[in-house]
């Protein structure tokens, strides 16, 4: 599989609990190619079109997006791996032992769980947000994401930032690239070697851990084909970014007796 599914929810209108069940059903269904691209709403037109609050500023919206990030995380982690038994000789379908319950309480909303769907392949959907400087989305993204989207002619800067605030916490930085605004490279031989140079370049000057392509789907097509590589043996979303199958939250720690 070479196809992740990455949806842009924005999480100010929506029910926590709604979203992260779809998240992970869509993980389910994908077989481990999830991802879920974070946004936010701040206009009053989207909050009117809702009706339920008026529109936040920048600042508390981020700070729900937040919250809603860990519920989200810890309803992904309220079913242990093990939590599914399906004993039809005793009837039972889960170990009640190892399904939780979550008790986040905030100011936006409050979550009982745990989640109604069984812990999915990849344990925790990677999370995506795309970050800005000067903006609120900028230490949400370096403290919640798995991979952060930078764009612009600050790109570099964009990035350097993230790294520094996220620290040790593992994120994988890309950079937008539209394979339409290519600066042509002197000795390229052909446009793939030409795209290929030109994001090599953005790579390395921005410091990302690669790109994500936003021209045309046939400008995209094309780039991709430039610029694929050595795919290795990676199944899910997770392990194509380099990132560990996490153990659940919840789970008892190994050698323990339950």
């Amino acid at each position: 599989p070479r196809i992740a599914v990455a949806p842009r929810v924005r999480v100010t209108h929506t029910e926590p609990f709604n979203v992260a069940k779809a998240i992970q059903s869509l993980d389910w269904s994908s077989a481990g190619r999830a991802g879920w691209l974070v946004g936010v709403s701040e206009t009053a037109a989207e909050a009117s079109a809702v009706g339920r609050r008026p529109a936040p500023e920048s600042e508390t919206a981020w700070a729900e997006a937040a919250a809603v990030i860990d519920t989200s995380r810890r309803l992904w982690d309220s079913w242990e791996d093990d939590a599914e038994i399906r004993d039809e000789s005793t009837g039972r379908f889960i170990d009640a032992g190892r399904v939780h319950y979550v008790d986040v309480e905030t100011e936006w909303f409050s979550v009982k769980g745990p989640s109604i769907v069984p812990r999915s392949p990849q344990g925790q959907i990677p999370v995506i947000i795309e970050a800005a400087l000067d903006d609120s989305s900028l230490e949400v993204a370096a403290a919640e994401a798995d991979i952060v989207r930078v764009s612009g002619p600050r790109a570099g800067e964009t990035a350097r930032r993230v790294r520094e605030l996220a620290g040790a916490r593992p994120v994988r930085v890309l950079v937008d690239l539209d394979p339409e605004s290519v600066i042509a490279a002197p000795h390229a031989r052909s446009d793939d070697e030409q795209f290929a140079a030109w994001a090599a370049f953005v790579r390395a000057a921005s410091g990302a851990d690669g790109v994500v392509l936003t021209g045309s789907a046939a400008a995209n097509a094309r780039a991709a084909r430039a610029i694929a590589g050595a795919r290795g043996s990676a199944r899910t979303l997770r392990e194509r970014i380099g990132l560990e199958r996490p153990a659940s939250r919840y789970a008892a720690p190994e050698g323990t007796t339950r």
